[in-house]
């Protein structure tokens, strides 16, 4: 392995005051959970004290809950502040405050109260640490809104993050602000700001010796340069950009986590392309032991959801396989199968942890090369899960015997066997981008997912359907679709149309704050069921939201919905009931809504309003 001398820079806030890593580990925590595994934070500040445990958890729901029930953060936000005030002591209550203070921007109702609140949080970490605290707080502040899908706000409270570390003279963490500026900017499609903010975070992290924020910059960069610009973000099933680490101790090759820098995963039946080649090849922790010998077989406790570990057992299957896949045919592969098992003690916990360790369970056989690296990963889950990625392209610097070479510009590409062609097109891409002297060797990663149809935008054919619109007939027991005055949205009448199969048909639904002018809805006809495309699209023919709706069954109501691409705080959602008549032909009643949930209090105004009215 070729190796270089640096090591991955790592700054203490300024500061000497114990709360300055309280606060980076109250909030850095925060957002790491979404984006970090296999025990790798991404956080360019060290954490060593986490706050009270229980204001941690209460914070987290408020992320959670900013963009799905305001009014419930809301009144989380204010138990997290009573119970702030009852920590013991002063120093402890000023830092829980501070970051309690921090995410209310996010729940608060008005302009006002939000910056308020922010502004206070600040004064509080300029009081504990000084500017570079203040600094860090405000870039912590903009991650929380990264998480929370606040994009827009996020990349102008990063902006404002970025000016202020440079004042301190924090160049990582004025990178670190705008390589998270760069993932809510192509979050939203914006490529030409991200490039260029990725490329700025890249010279500012090279000079602190960041690798791993390095290579995610790396990463995003290769990912806006190899994806169809058309379909990102709103056409993908799934996109994603991190850095992968692989560490060698004495010969062992041990895959040790990701730093993850943005992007989405797919749901339904297309969930199989959230199977990732090194968190299926490097399940255990260990991707590669040359001294082991053809038979042997040995046994860990690896990860699980529950309070207990699962248990996996590894066998070197063979080490003179023949392997043929895209990239070409490869003799003496070595052959490892990973078996992973319930244990007695995982089978006595609750059935929802249960059914959510079936991701784990199961086979994972993976094939190296000498020479080459991973050429296959076949995956058999017990949630259902069966595919293999393959080996499509690769390069490698300069010759060798390793199962997994990393000299740095080492290249593979990967494909998902049987789910990319035809019907989608699909990667994952590495390239080994630093070897550090501890032998760690930082990999940039990007994947992407996207159906092969092409993108769907206005059709001057399509057929029109009128919606009706009364907003007395909505009905008002059931929350999720009761609608407000100052939320206005509008809800089809039951509309029902008939479509050939693959014909698009065009529902009007009107105006609304999120700003969708029209459903289009592309039924397909597939054996006894009914797969449906919907695009929101608003009076401009911009794509507000795309989505699929798989394996409908004929005579049942389905709903689905899709959160705007612009506007993320509003949903659009739709009810489809079809009936398959004539071969080829779909009855379809439809309904649809597109609407910020309203807080109980602006319902019963709305009621109290219907009634005087009526």
């Amino acid at each position: 392995m070729r190796q270089t001398t640096h090591m991955v820079g790592r700054r203490r806030p300024g500061g000497s005051h114990r709360g300055v890593t309280v606060l980076i580990g109250a909030l850095g925590l925060l957002w790491l959970g979404c984006f970090s595994s296999a025990g790798q934070a991404a956080s360019g500040a060290e954490v060593d004290i986490a706050p009270d445990p229980e204001i941690r958890a209460l914070l987290e729901r408020v992320v959670w809950l900013s963009w799905r029930n305001r009014e419930e953060a809301a009144r989380l936000i204010e138990e997290a502040l009573e119970q702030a005030e009852q920590l013991p002591t002063k120093e402890d209550r000023t830092v829980s405050r501070m970051c309690v203070l921090a995410l209310k921007r996010y729940v608060a109702r008005d302009r006002k109260g939000r910056v308020r609140a922010y502004e206070e949080a600040l004064k509080l970490a300029r009081k504990l640490g000084g500017r570079r605290l203040e600094a860090r707080m405000v870039k912590e502040v903009g991650l929380t809104g990264y998480r929370a899908r606040r994009l827009e706000d996020a990349v102008e409270i990063l902006d404002e993050a970025v000016r202020r570390l440079r004042r301190v003279g924090d160049g990582q963490g004025a990178g670190e602000a705008l390589q998270w500026k760069g993932s809510a900017l192509l979050s939203i499609g914006q490529f030409a700001g991200a490039r260029e903010a990725y490329l700025r975070a890249r010279e500012l992290l090279v000079k602190s010796k960041s690798f791993s924020w390095v290579a995610m910059c790396d990463a995003a960069l290769g990912f806006i340069g190899r994806v169809d610009h058309a379909r990102v973000p709103v056409f993908m099933t799934s996109h994603n950009w991190a850095c992968e680490m692989v560490q060698e101790v004495d010969g062992v090759l041990t895959y040790t986590g990701r730093t993850r820098a943005g992007g989405y995963a797919s749901r339904g039946r297309e969930r199989v392309f959230r199977t990732l080649l090194f968190d299926e090849a490097g399940y255990m922790g260990e991707l590669v032991n040359a001294s082991r010998q053809v038979g042997e077989v040995w046994e860990e406790d690896t990860r699980s959801f529950g309070r207990y570990p699962l248990r996996t057992v590894g066998t070197i299957v063979g080490d003179r396989e023949r392997v043929t896949v895209p990239a070409g045919t490869f003799t003496n592969c070595r052959v490892i199968r990973m078996v992973t098992r319930e244990t007695e003690q995982t089978l006595s916990e609750r059935a929802r942890t249960r059914r959510l360790n079936r991701r784990y369970c199961g086979v994972r056989e993976v094939c190296y090369a000498p020479g080459v690296g991973i050429v296959r990963v076949r995956v058999v889950r017990k949630d259902g899960i069966t595919t293999a990625l393959v080996l499509k392209d690769y390069s490698i610097h300069g010759k060798t015997k390793d199962y997994l070479p990393l000299d740095v510009g080492n290249r593979w590409i990967y494909g998902w066997q049987g789910a990319d062609g035809e019907d989608h097109a699909a990667e994952q891409v590495f390239e080994v981008r630093f070897n550090a002297a501890n032998r760690v060797s930082y990999l940039s990663f990007y994947a992407y997912a996207h159906r092969m149809d092409a993108p769907p935008g206005f059709r001057a054919d399509s057929r029109a359907v009128q919606a009706g619109y009364t907003p007395q007939d909505l009905p008002l027991g059931e929350p999720s679709y009761v609608v407000a005055h100052e939320r206005f949205a509008q809800w089809t009448d039951h509309t029902r149309f008939i479509a050939r199969s693959g014909e698009m048909v065009r529902v009007l639904v009107g105006e609304n704050n999120a700003g969708v002018h029209a459903v289009q809805v592309t039924p397909t006809v597939r054996g006894e069921r009914v797969d449906f495309r919907f695009e929101a699209i608003d009076k401009g023919q911009r794509v507000v939201a795309a989505w699929h709706l798989d394996d409908a069954r004929p005579g049942k109501r389905v709903t689905t919905s899709a959160r705007s691409v612009f506007r993320l705080e509003y949903m659009v959602k739709l009810q489809v009931k079809p009936t398959v008549t004539p071969v080829g032909e779909v009855d379809v009643e439809f309904s649809a809504l597109v609407a910020i949930p309203p807080t109980r209090e602006e319902a019963r105004q709305w009621r109290a309003a219907s009634r005087r009215e009526g």
